[in-house]
């Protein structure tokens, strides 16, 4: 998935990000230089994610 509008420096929040749609949804923004809050349940997941997201930025 590919971010086409400018996002950078603007701020992306995230819900259901651990996983699917979501997970795939803030790696993308996260790769566009985007900040990202990201919101979901299990921590575990969640904190995967997270560290995904800052490998890519």
């Amino acid at each position: 998935m590919a971010v086409t509008n400018d996002v950078e420096g603007q701020v992306a929040l995230v819900t259901g990000a651990s996983r699917g749609i979501g997970a795939a949804t803030a790696r993308a923004f996260g790769a566009a230089e985007a900040s990202v809050a990201l919101v979901a349940r299990p921590a575990d997941a969640l904190a995967a994610v997270a560290a995904d997201v800052e490998r890519t930025r």
